[in-house]
């Protein structure tokens, strides 16, 4: 099990991801790797995430703020996240975003689904991105292309893939 982290407890660095490994199903944790962002002072909520491709390639994606940098870095590790090349960012799309959470998993096909903004200048015109190759190319669908919308997670079941976001202005949040 492996999980990116900006920060530890008490730590309020989010200049750096910091790899961590378990290898007892989450009981226990090493950290494996320390990765510099190459954009640090445009990174405030990195929202890290690692999805492994088909041939064992490790994909690390973060968030940089306000689309600043095309809004997401990437770096990728070739030897089980020990070492990592150096984070690059103006990678253009899908690896662009306006500062907002993204979604990025591997499918039980070996394809790989990325869920992200096709914009850097707001939360707006939501796609889900396909790639049958491991990354290197990728095939687009519109999800939603109104505005105040953010925050996706996708998950497989059954055959089937389920995506959902939410669509709210931004900062107002409510609870009945």
């Amino acid at each position: 099990m492996m999980i990116a982290s900006e920060a530890e407890a008490g730590d309020t660095h989010t200049d750096t991801t910091k790899i961590f490994v378990s290898a007892d199903g989450g009981q226990t944790w090493q950290q494996r790797a320390y990765l510099p962002s190459a954009a640090p002072n445009n990174r405030l909520y990195p929202e890290s995430q690692i999805v492994q491709t088909a041939d064992g390639t490790l994909l690390l994606v973060s968030r940089l703020e306000k689309g600043s940098g095309g809004g997401i870095e990437c770096a990728y590790s070739y030897d089980c996240g020990y070492t990592w090349t150096e984070y690059r960012f103006n990678l253009g799309e899908p690896f662009i975003g306006p500062g907002s959470k993204f979604h990025i998993m591997r499918l039980t096909s070996g394809n790989l689904l990325f869920v992200n903004h096709s914009t850097t200048s707001s939360r707006s015109s939501l796609y889900a991105y396909l790639s049958e190759d491991g990354g290197d190319t990728w095939i687009s669908m519109p999800l939603d292309t109104r505005s105040d919308v953010s925050y996706p997670c996708a998950f497989e079941s059954d055959g089937k893939v389920y995506i959902t976001w939410d669509k709210c202005p931004i900062d107002v949040w409510s609870c009945p």
